[in-house]
């Protein structure tokens, strides 16, 4: 079924939104029939266009969702979006919007979630790469040995080749693969997944199996490490029903030709399997150059929660920080952590646990760093924040609804918020928040 909308705004999730003007006949009498004046939510349209919406889904209160299959009217930010798996591989849902249109909802976005005026919420720093950015490559392997990802709400595997934003050193082994994974007469290989670093050119490659006996694995192995550009491969076992890519047990490196680092600004940063590291190397660089600014700890201890790989916790050392107390749960994280910290030999300490576990750490420390996972921060953490007797707090947050939710009890007041395109093309924004206690914090923000 098709009808006609007339979208006015974009929702938080990157689908327009808009209102049913007019209904194409149905095909049958299963259909549940949309209605005039129904809100619609059309994945691959954008604010002030008439489009036509392949209707996927009518809800039991009447809200219609679906896909743009024709533009009427089109937007001025409309652009090609290049790539003809948009909107099938569930990827780039803004890769049809110009990137000043991108950033101005992404500014838009963040200013809402806050509560504050647009005019609080500073410009939106830009990605140095906008396409070939993504260092980190995710892939699905389906049942007739395709690489790709799922499509949106189902389980069928929609094939990635020629990706626009995987960085080329990541897709080259990606493209590899391809060939490789069609040759073994058994398989199982459920994910891959290919952190390439941009620095030096070379990948730590995790292969993720259902079983540990894994047939088809050695010859993979094999294939893969006769590449220059392939540095590690480490094996995984993921027999859990979820679609999660990584399950709860350990990584067996299964070829090793010398550790991969990026360098991200000025710190060099290790890549470890299993390990989380910021998907943009040069994006993130300008990210912690924002959250360093922020954080302005130079001669000063700071506490850093949800520290992943240390980059942030090496980006404050280099601009000075006296000392930084890190805490990340991901053992593969902390031990990346604690073998980039040569440079600062005994200015780190990088503690292995959850954030609830090592609160400790907020007391004395003038400066406080968090950088949550999308959910933010548990009730615990941001009780014990808001208790603490900080000056500044720096978060970094990946979504402005927790992010909003977090900092709306924490004493102080908000004196910088700044977005960050660490994911151009995607719905997805960076947002580097400020708060300060001292004489000098904006009233009332």
């Amino acid at each position: 079924m098709i009808v006609r909308a007339r979208l006015v705004r974009v929702d938080a999730k990157g689908a327009a939104v808009g209102v049913v003007e007019a209904i194409a006949p149905a095909r049958d009498g299963r259909e549940r029939a949309p209605a005039v004046g129904a809100t619609v939510f059309a994945r691959g349209g954008w604010a002030g266009e008439l489009a036509d919406v392949a209707v996927e889904h009518v809800r039991r209160d009447g809200t219609v969702f679906g896909t743009v299959v024709d533009v009427i009217t089109a937007s001025p930010s409309r652009v090609d979006a290049r790539c003809p798996r948009f909107l099938d591989c569930g990827g780039c849902d803004f890769l049809h919007v110009a990137l000043d249109a991108q950033h101005a909802v992404k500014r838009s976005r963040v200013a809402d979630a806050l509560g504050l005026p647009l005019e609080r919420v500073e410009p939106v720093v830009a990605s140095p790469r906008t396409d070939g950015y993504r260092a980190l490559a995710k892939l699905v392997v389906s049942a007739d040995r395709r690489l790709g990802s799922y499509r949106p709400r189902t389980h069928d595997v929609a094939d990635m080749q020629g990706c626009l934003v995987h960085a080329p050193e990541a897709e080259r082994i990606v493209e590899a693969l391809r060939a490789i994974v069609r040759a073994p007469p058994a398989l199982d290989l459920r994910y891959v997944i290919v952190r390439a670093s941009l620095d030096e050119g070379r990948a730590v490659v995790t292969l993720v199996t259902r079983t540990a006996e894994a047939p088809g694995l050695d010859a993979i192995v094999a294939a893969l490490s006769a590449r220059e550009d392939v540095a590690r491969i480490a094996h995984h076992v993921n027999d859990d029903r979820g679609d999660a890519l990584l399950g709860r047990g350990g990584f067996d490196v299964r070829y090793d030709a010398g550790p991969v680092a990026e360098r991200i600004g000025a710190v060099t940063q290790t890549i470890e399997p299993g390990a989380f590291n910021q998907i943009n190397p040069l994006g993130a660089a300008a990210l912690y150059a924002v959250a360093v600014a922020g954080a302005d700890a130079a001669g000063r201890e700071v506490a850093e929660l949800y520290a992943g790989s240390g980059g942030l916790s090496g980006a404050l050392l280099a601009a000075g920080a006296s000392r930084v107390v890190s805490v990340e749960l991901g053992a593969e994280a902390v031990a990346a952590a604690r073998a980039s910290s040569s440079a600062w030999p005994g200015a780190l300490e990088a503690r292995c646990g959850a954030v609830e576990d090592h609160l400790d750490v907020l007391g004395g420390a003038p400066i406080v760093v968090v950088n949550p996972p999308r959910k933010g921060l548990s009730e615990i953490a941001r009780t014990a924040i808001a208790e603490a007797d900080w000056e500044r707090l720096v978060y970094v947050s990946c979504n402005p609804d927790t992010l909003a939710r977090d900092v709306s009890a924490w004493p102080g007041a908000i004196v910088r918020v700044t977005p960050v395109d660490l994911f151009p093309h995607t719905r997805h924004v960076e947002t580097v928040l400020v708060i300060e206690r001292s004489p000098t914090a904006v009233a009332g923000a």
